[in-house]
């Protein structure tokens, strides 16, 4: 079996990858920081987050479950590349089917045990007096608003 690759299958697969994660080491690949990256001085070829929700276009939670923890450089060099391919596959299909919404969730609740990213357009509205997260610039077009599930230097 190839060293290279993280094998994880079964029930438990989500858990394994996400876990293992923390520990390689994540690379931009470039100085554009929506490139995508290296893990472990290997290209990225193809990263799946299976618990990532849509609440609306302008808001998303990478990993639904609390207990799975991200690093602040998988949100940076992976989560964001990966929002902005769906995005785009999004503007894609609404030029075809404007209403489509499949896969988004319309009650757009935040658990507050869960990290959420969020568009510049809708940032200042999520900012509250009681607001438990800690707010994170990923770039000048989404704010990640970190919970505990956050870990990792930022």
């Amino acid at each position: 079996m190839d060293s290279s690759f993280l094998w994880c299958n079964g029930p438990s697969a989500s858990w394994c990858w996400s876990s293992a994660l923390e520990s390689y080491s994540i690379h931009p690949s470039s100085a554009d920081a929506e490139a995508w990256s290296s893990v472990n001085s290997m290209p990225v070829v193809f990263y799946h987050f299976h618990k990532f929700l849509h609440l609306i276009p302008e808001t998303h939670i990478p990993l639904t479950f609390e207990l799975y923890k991200l690093t602040f450089e998988v949100v940076r060099l992976l989560t964001i590349p990966y929002l902005s391919s769906l995005l785009e596959a999004l503007t894609s299909i609404r030029s075809v089917s404007p209403q489509f919404s499949e896969g988004f969730d319309p009650q757009g609740a935040i658990d507050v045990k869960l990290s959420f990213i969020a568009h510049a357009s809708v940032v200042e509205a999520l900012r509250t007096a009681n607001n438990p997260y800690r707010e994170i610039i990923l770039n000048p077009q989404w704010t990640l608003f970190a919970s505990d599930q956050v870990i990792g230097k930022t």
